[in-house]
């Protein structure tokens, strides 16, 4: 093959049209670079067909695949081995090092046939065993047929184990089942923000309790005690089409308070608690008590979720899978982009909070993607300043999510 042609001999080695207007030259094309580019491409033709022939194809104009056939055809025609083919084969033989002679708990070694025959010979044969087991009786702390049976009568049989809620009192609901059947994080709003909302008076307060558009949510009222709440108590409100619940307590123990109400009506509980109310001058509950010994086999306690319909969530467990508790927001902004698909790998959920951010004229927008499935959406206008779109969601186990946004990601946290 020739060496490399020479580029045109210009000081930045391209070609320029003229100006007329200026009258600056145009690169002028001489015969030698014209002679070169000829020679050029005349020996990579030659170059090529000599594979072609090297391979037994005869060139075809009309074809422009003929090189990779070529190739192929001269690849495929050697009695190679491939790497994957080689490394499986050694992967299958035994090390002659690794064929020890004596005994041990290496795994990653076998007897040789001298120890193994040694060793067995050492052994009882069937029929000995035969002989000397014969009329004797097992030793150690064995259970008989009867004991053994009526051992068994007290666990929960598999057919009391059922996948749906009801009123039976000798059933229980499956590890599957109460995982699909109960609320999650996340869930009709539970488990969104936070937030202080301004002092207001008893009727402010009511009022709205009944316009509240979201299911449920966590707020408190920084208003002195009334009512309906207890300065910085937190109020937990659940709603179902226009009735609602809300639950609130004193930070300080001064009290517990349940509101129920609709669009038209508002009844506030009080609730009895040890701070008012002294259960043992009115209650006596024997510590015998047989309604109160129920009891659950240790093994049936599982670490994890799943779909056992045996099994049951350790309290240890619940914690690590519930969204907050021990976790820590961590800043993830180094480590995600925009447009990929990233997979929650913990084995619970996970929070995430981020904005991006941008000066522009045209204006901005965020989406939000999880397990392909847009869930958030945002678009803001452009005038010429810093505009920022910010969006919260929480990722379950196992999930995929995303972001897209023409704006920059500034910051990314993830609670975990």
């Amino acid at each position: 093959m020739q060496d490399l042609m020479p580029p045109i001999n210009t000081p930045d080695s391209a070609f320029h049209d003229g100006d007329p207007t200026t009258g600056q030259l145009g690169t002028i094309v001489t015969a030698l670079w014209l002679n070169n580019v000829q020679s050029a491409t005349r020996d990579v033709q030659l170059e090529i067909k000599n594979v072609l022939a090297k391979a037994g194809i005869q060139p075809d104009p009309k074809k422009n695949n003929q090189l990779a056939e070529a190739i192929s055809q001269i690849i495929g025609s050697g009695n190679y081995a491939s790497t994957a083919y080689v490394d499986n084969g050694l992967n299958k033989k035994i090390d002659k090092a690794n064929i020890s002679g004596q005994k041990g708990n290496d795994n990653d070694k076998v007897p040789s046939l001298n120890l193994f025959t040694t060793e067995t010979g050492k052994l009882a044969t069937k029929a000995e065993l035969a002989t000397g087991l014969a009329g004797k009786q097992p030793m150690g702390d064995y259970a008989t047929k009867e004991a053994l049976d009526n051992n068994l009568n007290l666990k929960l049989d598999k057919t009391s184990v059922v996948q749906n809620t009801g009123s039976s009192t000798a059933k229980v609901i499956s590890q599957d089942a109460a995982t699909k059947l109960f609320m999650t994080y996340g869930a009709y709003g539970w488990g969104g923000i936070t937030e202080d909302i301004p002092a207001l008076s008893d009727t402010e307060l009511a009022a709205m309790l009944k316009r509240r558009s979201t299911v449920t949510q966590v707020f408190r009222n920084i208003a002195p005690n009334g009512s309906y709440h207890f300065k910085y108590g937190a109020i937990a409100y659940f709603k179902t089409n226009d009735t609602y619940t809300a639950l609130t307590a004193g930070y300080d123990g001064s009290g517990v308070k349940v509101i129920g109400g609709s669009q038209s009506a508002i009844s506030v509980y009080t609730l009895w608690t040890d701070k008012n109310f002294n259960p043992d001058q009115y209650v006596t509950v024997s510590d015998n008590d047989s309604a109160m010994s129920l009891k659950l086999d240790k093994a049936d306690v599982t670490q994890g979720s799943g779909t056992s319909k045996t099994k049951v969530i350790s309290q240890e467990a619940t914690t690590y899978l519930s969204l907050g508790i021990n976790d820590k927001y961590t800043d993830m902004t180094s480590q995600r982009n925009l447009s990929t698909t990233y997979t929650n790998a913990l084995s619970k959920a996970i929070f995430i909070s981020l904005y991006t951010e941008d000066k522009t004229t045209t204006g901005i927008q965020l989406e939000v993607t999880v397990d392909g499935n847009l869930i958030e959406r945002h678009i803001i206008g452009g005038d010429g300043y810093t505009r920022a779109l910010t969006a919260t969601f929480i990722v379950p186990p196992g999930s995929t999510y995303s972001i897209a946004s023409n704006a920059a990601i500034r910051r990314w946290y993830e609670l975990r």
